[in-house]
């Protein structure tokens, strides 16, 4: 049985040690020798169920994570070996992000101790917070930040303090270091389930040979506060977490380029949220699926949506 646990820690574990750890869980090891690096992989389960932007809403989040089959109405696990990944943007815009995330750190062990998984990924707007930007917050998203973290963070550091003092427990947790911050530095930005790539905005030929393996670590090493700075490709607008250009309304040449990225790390599709839709639809001849429909209803009404993956077998679950 393989343990799926590993990804939480993944995005700070060498390749090769990744590699030596998937093939003793009897997944298929890492090719050893490829063009360019490979992203994170784990083998396909028998279910596969994809969620996208949350943004805030607990409620909203209980709605998927029920639609996939995944928890009761007692927020208790009960989708088996099911694994559900979460494209990231489950901060912002809504008040319940703690709740949301709380949830993820209590049904994350009882997933793993049933052989399946809840994989979360981070979205711009994880990022755009460590890098305190907050134009998307919510006063309670400040106040319950206050309440959580309070005399448990420093607000005497220099970006902290230069804060509107309402801000400041946010900043402080949220702040490259900060305990959320450390919280989010186990999600990767790149995961590769089975056949499918999962990413917030879209992975292009140039992220593949940069290496996703590569956009993991350095992530996680910013958030951590491990390394002082990020590079340019993980927040610029062509970002893994920024880009739309086969999300929006992909044309030939967007389509060509969708298809090197599949080619080149050996997949068949890529699932993306960032980018929203009325409803969850595919482009590319199926080469792409679109997973935000904009759930959060004080922003953008859209219903409650999730994508499952059975074998070659794709569909929407509405």
């Amino acid at each position: 049985m393989v343990n799926y646990r590993i990804i939480r820690v993944a995005a700070a574990l060498p390749v090769l040690v990744l590699a030596i750890y998937l093939h003793g869980a009897c997944a298929p090891a890492l090719a050893e020798s490829k063009p360019v690096p490979e992203a994170t992989r784990l083998p396909a389960p028998e279910r596969l169920v994809a969620i996208g932007d949350l943004h805030g809403r607990l409620d909203q989040a209980r709605k998927a994570l029920s639609k996939a089959g995944a928890i009761n109405d007692q927020d208790q696990w009960i989708g088996g070996k099911l694994v559900v990944v979460i494209t990231g943007d489950f901060t912002d815009r809504g008040d319940d992000e703690i709740a949301i995330v709380d949830l993820f750190d209590k049904l994350q062990p009882q997933a793993d101790k049933a052989g399946g998984a809840l994989l979360v990924m981070n979205g711009n707007h994880e990022v755009m917070n460590a890098n305190l930007q907050f134009w998307a917050v919510t006063p309670k998203g400040y106040s319950t930040f206050k309440e959580r973290y309070d005399g448990k963070v420093d607000l005497t550091l220099p970006d902290v303090k230069s804060r509107p003092p309402v801000q400041r427990w946010r900043a402080a947790a949220f702040r490259p270091g900060g305990p959320f911050a450390v919280k989010l530095s186990r999600y990767p930005f790149v995961l590769i389930v089975g056949d499918t790539v999962f990413v917030h905005g879209g992975l292009s030929p140039d992220h593949v040979r940069y290496g996703v393996d590569r956009l993991n670590r350095e992530l996680a090493g910013w958030l951590s506060g491990k390394t002082d700075s990020v590079a340019e490709v993980l927040t610029d607008r062509s970002s893994p977490i920024w880009l739309r250009d086969f999300a929006k309304d992909p044309d030939a040449g967007d389509c060509k380029l969708l298809a090197e990225t599949l080619d080149l790390l050996k997949v068949k599709r890529m699932v993306v949220g960032h980018t929203i839709h009325e409803r969850i639809s595919s482009s590319c001849e199926n080469g792409i699926w679109k997973i935000d429909t904009g759930m959060n209803p004080a922003y953008f009404g859209g219903p409650v949506e999730v994508l499952e993956i059975k074998g070659s077998e794709v569909k929407v679950i509405r």
